[in-house]
């Protein structure tokens, strides 16, 4: 099984916040599901894997206790207002620039190293709101 991991990033909301976000591509080439079973980094003391479930005109975020499924023959975007990875109890605020270790552990594929590059924090772009979710075509199996 190999999963392709791209533009991985990260955020927190201020410049002083012990809380941030992780967000990243991943592309499963094969014919088999996986399933991004749990994250850890040393630079947060817990990390959830969340959704966002919109509720009247506000939305609510939710743990994904079972894991975020990641069908075959298909990219997932995790962003901003949509399933990304919840970052807590940072020990320092991260500054922008830097980079955060975090080890992702899939069914299937197994453990796969990344890191997240820090960005500003900010208001969501259209990048974010816009579904990048898509289907891989055959020439790129």
């Amino acid at each position: 099984m190999t999963l392709q991991i791209s533009r991985p990033w990260a955020r927190t909301e201020s410049a002083d916040a012990l809380m941030g976000a992780g967000f990243f591509t991943v592309a499963n080439p094969d014919v088999e599901h996986d399933r991004l079973l749990s994250a850890s980094s040393p630079k947060a003391g817990k990390i959830e894997i969340q959704a966002i479930k919109v509720v009247g005109p506000g939305i609510r975020m939710k743990a994904v206790e079972a894991g975020l499924r990641v069908p075959k023959l298909t990219t997932l975007v995790l962003k901003p207002r949509g399933y990304h990875l919840l970052m807590l109890d940072l020990p320092a605020p991260w500054p922008i620039g830097s980079k955060v270790p975090v080890s992702l552990d899939f069914e299937k594929a197994g453990r796969i190293e990344v890191e997240l590059l820090v960005e500003a924090h900010g208001p969501i772009g259209v990048e974010a709101l816009v579904d990048t979710s898509k289907e891989i075509g055959r020439a790129h199996v």
